[in-house]
């Protein structure tokens, strides 16, 4: 256990209970700052100033996907097309997976 992570584990109960004590925490660690935040927590000035690191969480696989999605309406206008994935569930069904439509085939 780093001392950074118990200090800032400790600096977030502080400010939980804030509402109870009326007493509002500062973080005045320089250290205990966040020098570089995950790319689906960005915005334009931190990319700039190179702050961002690709996040290998779920959230930042869904992140990057969307943008990619949206950079692509953004470049051609016409709407991406759904990966369509042929399935087999639990008892057997065949399903089709378009997008986020989930189809059992006859």
């Amino acid at each position: 256990k780093s001392k950074k992570c118990i200090a800032l584990a400790r600096h977030h109960s502080d400010a939980v209970d804030a509402a109870k004590t009326g007493e509002r925490p500062r973080v005045r660690n320089r250290d205990l700052r966040i020098d570089f935040w995950p790319d689906f927590k960005s915005n334009a000035q931190k990319r700039r100033l190179g702050k961002v690191f690709e996040s290998q969480s779920v959230l930042g696989e869904i992140y990057r996907r969307l943008r990619h999605t949206l950079d692509a309406l953004d470049d051609n206008d016409s709407p991406p097309q759904p990966r369509v994935q042929l399935m087999q569930d639990r008892q057997g069904r065949h399903l089709k997976v378009e997008g986020c439509r989930i189809v059992q085939l006859e």
